[in-house]
């Protein structure tokens, strides 16, 4: 026993004094108050007040490692700003309601698919000059027909100019009367001769414009319905075609030639036409055709043909 208790005043110096055997710890209260140094803890030790060792860098916390989102915020708010987004979510898709409200062109204006491949509506002032040019070539060969089956010219220049002077003596004549002597000298009319002459110039009037109409119809006919142009069209690049977008043929063409009489007897007013949104004349909405000018450069083909590919 003596040496048990030799030991515990070995180990604590304050034993006599009646102090506890055991050693103090070292965070008790007196060593705090006597400035006694803390002993330094290792990392990983074993005592009852030991702790972890403190990693070198705190975590780096990012969206990658984690595949839940702890935030109520967007998914555009959490994305790193160095994350590229595919180019394919931010290209414009246009809404499908776009065709049709989309703006009218110059080669849809209530033309067919088939007929606008070839180009756009001939508008007004175009096809007015190809109506001048197809008249002038017409009037060349009624000079040269209406001496062959009406025995006298187109225009009598002769027969004009006999009118004209026959005007200026019959207003003339009041006024030279009483010089020239009386009224008994002055010459007979003869009301038979009147009378004559004015059927004569009646009938020939209306044969004349009989063989104006038929050289005009067949004109145009021909030339439209094989070609599907004139001399006059083709000069501006118009073309008629049908609604299938081909040459209208004879018979289409013809009915087109004869409507154009429609047109012309109502003072023109059918020719206005053109100038509405589709361009179309009275005689083009009569028998179905369009006219175009021509600016592709696939062949048009007769009417009831396949079309090359």
């Amino acid at each position: 026993m003596p040496d048990s208790k030799d030991d515990r005043s070995a180990s604590n110096p304050n034993a006599a004094d009646g102090s506890p055997t055991t050693t103090p710890h070292p965070d008790d209260l007196r060593n705090i108050m006597l400035g006694r140094p803390r002993p330094q803890y290792e990392a990983g030790g074993t005592g009852d007040f030991s702790a972890e060792a403190a990693p070198e860098t705190d975590p780096v916390w990012s969206d990658a490692q984690s595949d839940v989102s702890t935030s109520d915020e967007p998914d555009w708010q959490t994305h790193s700003s160095d994350q590229a987004e595919p180019e394919t979510q931010w290209e414009y898709q246009r809404p499908p309601y776009y065709a049709e409200t989309e703006p009218e062109t110059e080669t849809d204006r209530g033309h067919p698919d088939a007929v606008t491949r070839y180009g756009p509506p001939a508008g007004f002032g175009r096809r007015l000059i190809a109506y001048l040019i197809d008249n002038a070539i017409t009037i060349v060969i009624l000079s040269l027909l209406f001496p062959l089956i009406l025995s006298r010219p187109y225009i009598d220049y002769e027969a004009i100019t006999a009118e004209l002077e026959n005007a200026s003596q019959q207003v003339a004549l009041p006024t030279a009367t009483p010089v020239l002597g009386s009224v008994e000298d002055a010459p007979q009319i003869n009301a038979a001769n009147s009378a004559e002459s004015e059927s004569q110039s009646v009938s020939d009037v209306f044969s004349g414009l009989a063989l104006a109409l038929f050289v005009t119809t067949v004109y145009n006919g021909i030339l439209v319905g094989l070609l599907g142009t004139t001399v006059g069209k083709r000069a501006l690049s118009v073309y008629v075609l049908d609604a299938n977008g081909n040459v209208p043929g004879i018979p289409l063409a013809f009915g087109r030639a004869l409507s154009t009489i429609v047109s012309t007897a109502i003072f023109y007013v059918g020719y206005l036409f053109i100038l509405r949104h589709d361009n179309r004349a009275l005689h083009d909405l009569m028998v179905g055709t369009y006219a175009i000018t021509l600016t592709s450069d696939e062949k048009i083909t007769p009417r009831g043909l396949q079309q090359d590919d």
